[in-house]
């Protein structure tokens, strides 16, 4: 385990995580980083959740990626856990089950990545066809997650 930020000696001490840390936004795929926009924010690193666990969770909903960042000036950092998913109305069902898998692995396997502040981001992979006041928003919004969106912006403390 190397010194690093918090948030890679959390990764680097989670089971199955090890070696899943990135410096940076490099643990997203192409169209994550497109889709994550940090102008001005400081990035600790990144892990694609997924693909770290796929082994281990084969057949469970896994959520995508975490992404941290620092947020003010006593180097606090914060955890944007990311699902890419089509947002249709129907899929949502899915990401909320996501969504609870995370949340129950961050209880279980995941405990060092619970300190980190956090949200959860839902970034549509194509067009977003869930209405902004639809029964499928509400249920998004109750279970804590931000979306569906095409872009997000990380937050520092410029407008905490």
């Amino acid at each position: 385990m190397s010194g690093g930020s918090g948030f890679q000696r959390a990764v680097e001490s989670t089971q199955n995580l090890e070696s899943a840390y990135r410096s940076g936004k490099q643990a997203l795929n192409t169209a994550a980083k497109t889709a994550v926009d940090h102008t001005g924010v400081a990035l600790t690193g990144s892990i694609d959740l997924d693909d770290a666990l796929a082994t281990t969770h084969p057949n469970d909903p896994r959520w995508d990626y975490g992404i941290a960042h620092v947020v003010d000036e006593n180097s606090r950092e914060f955890v944007t856990w990311i699902e890419l998913h089509p947002a249709t109305p129907g899929e949502t069902k899915s990401v909320v089950g996501k969504h609870d898998w995370l949340r129950s692995w961050l209880e279980a396997d995941g405990r060092a990545l619970r300190q980190f502040p956090c949200c959860s981001v839902w970034i549509a992979t194509k067009g977003i066809g869930i209405p902004k006041n639809s029964p499928e928003r509400r249920r998004l919004a109750l279970k804590g997650i931000l979306g569906p969106c095409k872009h997000f912006r990380l937050r520092g403390s410029e407008s905490s």
